[in-house]
């Protein structure tokens, strides 16, 4: 990868880090938005995200700003 970016790009150097990820245990949620539904990510404490492909589909197919697909869930259980 390194070799890459020194080659297509005009950098002259580049910070390296090594990094972990750690991710609270979640479930997938299918809720009705009112232009269609998404897929959600439930974690164990209630937060929740929605999937980004899924909202960006419905922008696409419905010409609705992604910013307005910001789900508000009504549980589609």
């Amino acid at each position: 990868m390194t070799e890459i970016i020194f080659a297509e790009t005009s950098t002259l150097g580049l910070r390296m880090y090594p990094a972990e990820r750690r991710v609270q245990s979640r479930q997938w949620v299918e809720v009705a938005i009112r232009h269609g539904s998404v897929r959600m990510k439930v974690s164990g404490d209630g937060a929740y995200a929605p999937e980004y492909e899924d909202c960006r589909r419905l922008a696409l197919a419905t010409g609705t700003p992604l910013s307005i697909l910001s789900p508000k869930p009504i549980l589609n259980t």
